[in-house]
């Protein structure tokens, strides 16, 4: 079971520069473009957060030497906030990849209480104190894995959470600035980076954040793993947070 899967994340696209939910980035012009473009653009693999045949990254990733991690932020589970079909609603109009500023418009500030409650639980920025199912900073959303641990599996899953959080955090600290994301092919050059990143100077937090593969194999939290698109995830994801 791969720990990381890079289609856990996709480009801001219909997200609509984020603005429509509040969100304290800037816009992004980029599209989401289709799940496979979301594995990396030389089609090499992924397994244990380990990419293999990968050409050297565009941007490489900075010196995370010093890297502390930061305090963990856990999860934020709003109960009933949404409905399925509202979930579904939600990825059709602002995430997938044929989603439009007009599409999300419905969750923006200008939809209903309704909507605007579940969007709230889904989508939450960097600087929330807690965090929902998507995570959005810097021109990208992902699915907050270490949160769908903490949250269904009582016994180990905080534990395993902070660790895989941690290396998250240095995998973003090492390319984010080296990296910034504002296109498809910007995007795919911080995949790249963040990978390599994971396997050499973030490599002692990859290493702790393997308890995530007990997880995946059948363990408590299994269903914060389970799919092969950002979509499966979502749809896996989501509801743990806001049903």
């Amino acid at each position: 079971m791969s720990l990381r899967k890079s289609f856990g994340v996709i480009a801001l696209g219909a997200l609509a520069g984020a603005h429509a939910f509040g969100c304290s980035s800037t816009p992004s012009n980029t599209t989401n473009g289709d799940d496979s473009g979301l594995t990396g653009s030389d089609g090499g693999k992924h397994e244990g957060g380990v990419h293999t045949d990968a050409q050297a990254p565009v941007c490489p990733p900075a010196d995370v030497s010093t890297f502390m991690p930061p305090a963990y932020i856990p999860a934020k589970r709003t109960a009933a906030a949404c409905t399925t079909a509202q979930i579904s609603a939600f990825y059709d109009g602002c995430l997938a990849p044929n989603s439009t500023m007009t599409t999300c418009a419905p969750f923006s500030s200008t939809g209903s209480t309704a909507n605007k409650a579940c969007a709230a639980c889904i989508v939450t920025p960097a600087t929330a104190m807690a965090y929902g199912a998507l995570l959005e900073q810097k021109g990208l959303v992902s699915i907050n894995i270490p949160g769908c641990m903490e949250i269904k599996d009582a016994m180990g899953g905080l534990s395993c959470a902070k660790a895989y959080q941690a290396s998250e955090k240095c995998n973003d600290i090492a390319c984010a600035t080296n990296c910034p994301v504002t296109d498809d092919a910007s995007f795919q050059a911080y995949q790249q980076c963040t990978q390599v990143a994971a396997t050499t100077g973030c490599k002692t937090f990859t290493t702790a954040a393997g308890c995530a593969d007990d997880e995946a194999d059948g363990g408590a939290a299994s269903i914060c793993f389970q799919g092969q698109s950002f979509q499966d995830l979502y749809n896996n994801v989501v509801p743990v947070f806001c049903l």
